[in-house]
């Protein structure tokens, strides 16, 4: 009996990472949500402080984050802070 290879589950931050591309962000923005998409939808504030160099990490992630959702809000994600991680989250249905 031969084991069949399963396919790799679908990555549900797929969307988020072609929109990141389909928007053309670059720079801290784009390695923001690179970051977070890798940590399956969150990351510590402190590591993204260490990778970009941030002098405060909250007034740095706060200010990424307000240029993220604005941006990505109208294609279905937000951005939070959640337990002192940086977390993205799909848009609830009907809220776009």
């Amino acid at each position: 009996m031969r084991n069949k290879a399963r396919p790799p589950p679908p990555d549900e931050f797929a969307t988020l990472r072609a929109c990141v591309k389909e928007l053309r962000l670059k720079g801290v923005d784009a390695d923001v949500v690179f970051a977070i998409c890798d940590g399956n939808g969150s990351v510590p504030i402190a590591n993204l402080a260490v990778k970009f160099e941030w002098s405060n990490q909250a007034d740095n992630w706060n200010s990424v984050r307000k240029r993220l959702d604005a941006k990505l809000k109208k294609h279905g994600w937000l951005f939070r802070t959640h337990n002192k991680c940086a977390t993205a989250v799909p848009v609830p249905t009907g809220r776009k």
